[in-house]
């Protein structure tokens, strides 16, 4: 088990994570397990310049999807092979995600592809168990 304290600056989000209405975020790398402890934090000024401005509790990691984040989609990674989402699909994973749409959703990663077209990005969806202090 790890804790990792991470931060949340989509501001649409924020109330969602702190009522516990959004219990999901999307991360990349692939450095989380079920079991491990995640809190939350938001910074009063410049991210990394400045003091936080609010922090949950820990809370546990209940489900990790593995999934590649490309220009054209999103991808579930099983066994080694990846399945491309449908639009449903995504528009479904950024509503957990306290995003309207997909569409929204692709255009806040699409600067992760800048200069990389084709490049496709290992993330995983994060989701966990909200619990009141």
């Amino acid at each position: 088990m790890t804790k990792y304290n991470l931060m949340i600056t989509y501001e649409p989000k924020i109330q969602g994570v702190l009522e516990g209405t959004c219990t999901q975020t999307i991360r990349v790398g692939e450095k989380f397990k079920v079991g491990d402890y995640i809190s939350f934090h938001g910074w009063v000024g410049r991210p990394y310049r400045s003091k936080w401005s609010w922090r949950t509790p820990y809370w546990e990691v209940i489900e990790v999807i593995n999934i590649q984040l490309h220009n054209a989609g999103i991808y579930f990674c099983d066994e080694g092979r990846a399945y491309l989402w449908s639009d449903k699909e995504i528009d479904d994973l950024a509503i957990l995600d306290g995003v309207e749409s997909g569409l929204l959703l692709r255009d806040y990663f699409n600067p992760l592809f800048d200069g990389y077209e084709w490049q496709k990005i290992a993330a995983q969806v994060i989701r966990w168990r909200y619990c009141k202090e």
